[in-house]
């Protein structure tokens, strides 16, 4: 009985097994063929044209095997756009299928397959990617009889590579005769070629000995199509006018349009700057245009060397001399759209337009002012009709020239230049041009360029030089305007930073040829931020020493200075000149030498005398928070405003309405001739002489108590004012000192709260020339705010 049972259940499995088992399908099964087309790829505007293949497809065939290998199905579409395929297969089981997509010509343009599909069952969809079928690159190398006589062949090498490739394929050539062909399969693209070729003389009477071309290889930029040809030959012939070989690159005559030509072509010559700029229509987009020169061989066969290719309508050959002319039968356009090719159209070389363009510009000159960084050109007219020019620039960073500026009319420009631009400057350039072209380029090196000493002006009362920087102001001290009695006038504050500064004129026994003579307007402008050390040096300021000049209308601020002796931020010394409405402030003043110092805030030593007829004036002036120093020697002669004031043999020497502000340092407690004001105020001991000093103060500090020589106001054991001299004052709390000078009635003591009081200094013009913070401040001059 358990037997039994053991069978049946056996049975039972078995049976159950068997219905769940597919039985084989027989009969008609569907298939779609997706097709899909090559991939377009951008590669500088050429692979996208892949897509324009797809155009000169006429026919797409499919072709259907079996896991036998046997044809079952062939059908073909002229749907080129989106390829399918639908059909029925008599059975399920395993395929492959084929695609090939063909020209007219039955050439293919792609192909596609896969393989090995299995097929069910439904409905079936199958995709095929098609790819490009590569074409072929046949390159011709002709050498000529003469090359060929003359050397050998050292070696040679084909060189490929895709448009935006950056490594090149390298094929080496055994060059055994005159006449070599490669090929090369490549996958469509467009492709520049070149070829290389190193030469050897036969014999030791040939030159060159050895020639080669790696360093300026003949190359050419051709499509590459599918299951197409496309030949270029390199010719290596004899160059007889540089007595060398030479390699050319040409292609042959394209003979069969599919893309309309190019219309309306012209070519015009320019001759002066060798220039051939070709031009024509085309109404079809995303057209590549290729350009050749058309010439004639030996045997007289025409073929084309290749000059480059462009997507504008337009085109330039350089370096297109009148031999290139002499040389050449015509100029010929290929036009390529969507993988079509439009064929040579020629222009003949008779049909070129010479260009009648005006001459250079001759007498080209310059100058640039730095101040208001202007560079100012003139030229010589050029004949002609509708002469215009144009004004170019290259800097020593540059690699060519760059235009400034075009559409001159005039015989002469003025145009910004940067500073910066100046001083990278290499060379300016000025071409005349008309509607037939431009002129080459007159140059004009940066060393032929006048840099102007100043901003404007020609040095008259009328018409002052006008100084708008540094540079300019230090120009004051050359030979032609430093004595020449010329004005001059500040138009921008001046920033002395960095600068080393050679003060303006100097002492000698002739004045009139070393020490400045002439007016300078500061005109309400500022000198920044001199600094000057050097302790061998005497006659040391902004200036080193006036006579018979003019200064007016200045402030000169943070000046640091250290010299010899004769030392003062406006002048170390001045004679028989008038100094007016000029101020020094924020500033540190100090002579070093072993003798007297002559050192003072605004000038280091005043003379007034009888060899001119000007006086000795200041007026207005002043030197606020300043440091005077002498430390080396006790005849110090050092004062706030000025070291001395001598009046030698004459009493018109005026010193009116100036104060000084500051401290007053000296060597020891027996140091003399030191004052706030003035160091000491002197005559000529033999013939007299005087000053008048009225209206001024001192609130000047000195480094040390206990020097009874110390004088609030003027220092001295005598005073050589005129009698009409006083309404003076000090601050006797900041000088330590109620002795103002050896004059008691020249000057008043006052505590630092009246001097800060306008009640104190009666007499005094508060309407126009001075001005007070009332109970916070000094007295100051109204023109310095």
């Amino acid at each position: 009985m358990k037997r039994f049972y053991w069978i049946v259940l056996s049975l039972t499995v078995l049976l159950a097994l068997f219905s769940c088992t597919q039985k084989p399908v027989t009969g008609p099964v569907s298939v779609k063929v997706n097709v899909n087309l090559p991939g377009s790829t951008t590669v500088k505007g050429f692979e996208s044209r892949l897509t324009g293949y797809v155009s000169d497809i006429e026919k797409i065939y499919l072709t259907v095997k079996d896991s036998n290998n046997q044809t079952v199905l062939s059908t073909e579409t002229t749907n080129k756009i989106n390829p399918s395929f639908s059909f029925t297969l008599p059975n399920a089981g395993t395929y492959s299928f084929y695609v090939a997509a063909k020209r007219s010509d039955d050439t293919k343009v792609f192909t596609g397959q896969s393989e090995n599909v299995t097929i069910t069952t439904g409905n079936n969809e199958v995709a095929i990617d098609g790819i490009l079928v590569n074409g072929t690159l046949r390159a011709n190398v002709e050498i000529d009889s003469t090359v060929w006589e003359r050397y050998n062949v050292s070696n040679a090498a084909l060189e490929f590579k895709k448009d935006i490739a950056t490594e090149w394929t390298q094929k080496n050539l055994t060059i055994s005769n005159a006449q070599t062909t490669v090929e090369e399969s490549l996958y469509p693209s467009l492709y520049t070629v070149r070829f290389k070729i190193s030469l050897t003389a036969k014999d030791q009477y040939t030159t060159p000995q050895n020639w080669n071309n790696e360093q300026n290889p003949a190359q050419v930029t051709i499509p590459v199509d599918p299951d197409r040809v496309r030949n270029v030959t390199f010719k290596v012939i004899f160059n007889s006018e540089r007595n060398e070989p030479q390699v050319i690159a040409v292609v042959t005559q394209i003979t069969l349009p599919y893309a309309p030509e190019v219309s309306n072509l012209t070519a015009v010559w320019n001759k002066t700057n060798n220039e051939l700029t070709l031009s024509w229509d085309y109404e079809e987009q995303n057209a590549t245009f290729y350009i050749y020169k058309e010439l004639k061989d030996t045997d007289n066969n025409t073929y084309y060397e290749y000059i480059g290719n462009t997507q504008n309508r337009t085109f330039t050959i350089t370096n297109f001399t009148q031999a290139e002319y002499e040389r050449i039968n015509g100029i010929a356009i290929n036009a390529v759209v969507d993988n079509k090719e439009s064929g040579l159209k020629v222009l003949e070389k008779t049909q070129i337009t010479e260009l009648q363009i005006p001459d250079a510009p001759g007498n080209v000159t310059g100058n640039y002012e730095d101040y208001s960084q202007k560079l100012t050109l003139t030229w010589d007219a050029v004949s002609g009709q509708n002469v215009k020019y144009k004004v170019y620039k290259k800097l020593t960073t540059d690699n060519d020239f760059t235009l400034v500026q075009d559409n001159i009319t005039t015989t002469n420009v003025t145009i910004d230049l940067p500073l910066a631009d100046w001083n990278n400057l290499e060379k300016v350039a000025v071409s005349a041009y008309n509607e037939n072209g431009e002129s080459p380029k007159t140059e004009l090196a940066k060393s032929s360029i006048t840099l102007l000493d100043f901003a404007g002006g020609n040095g008259t009362a009328e018409d002052p030089y006008l100084i708008g920087n540094a540079r300019q102001l230090q120009n004051i001290n050359k030979t032609e305007y430093l004595t020449a009695g010329k004005y001059f006038k500040l138009i921008a504050d001046i920033d002395l930073t960095d600068v080393t500064w050679t003060p303006i004129g100097t002492y000698s026994s002739n004045l009139s040829t070393s020490a400045f003579v002439g007016v300078f307007d500061g005109n309400g402008k500022k000198i920044r931020n001199l600094t000057y050390s050097d302790s061998s040096k005497a006659n040391v300021g902004v200036f080193g020493y006036i006579y018979n000049a003019t200064v007016t209308n200045l402030i000169i601020e943070n000046a640091n200075i250290t010299a010899k002796q004769y030392v003062g931020v406006l002048s170390g010394g001045a004679k028989n000149s008038t100094v007016e409405k000029v101020g020094v402030r924020n500033s540190t003043i100090t002579a070093v030498n072993n003798n007297y110092a002559y050192v003072g805030g605004l000038i280091g030593d005043v003379n007034d005398d009888t060899s001119s007829p000007n006086a000795m004036v200041i007026k207005q002036c002043f030197a606020s928070n300043v440091t005077v120093s002498s430390p080396n020697y006790d005849n110090a002669r050092a004062g706030g405003l000025a070291g001395r004031f001598y009046a030698n043999s004459t009493s018109k020497g005026v010193l009116e309405n100036c104060y000084a502000i500051g401290s007053v340092n000296f060597k020891s407690t027996s140091s003399s001739n030191i004052g706030g004001l003035i160091g000491l105020v002197s005559n000529n001991t033999t013939s007299g002489g005087s000053v008048k000093i009225v209206n001024c103060y001192a609130a000047v500090a000195p480094n040390m108590s206990g020097n009874a020589n110390w004088r609030g106001f003027i220092g001295g054991s005598n005073v050589s004012t005129t009698s009409d001299s006083g309404n003076n004052y000090f601050d006797k709390d900041v000088a330590g000192e109620t002795t103002g000078s050896a004059s008691a009635s020249l000057q008043t003591g006052k505590t630092t709260a009246e001097m800060k009081q306008q009640a104190t200094f009666f007499g005094w013009d508060f309407t126009n020339v001075w001005t007070i913070n009332e109970g916070n401040d000094y007295p100051r001059l109204k023109w310095e705010f």
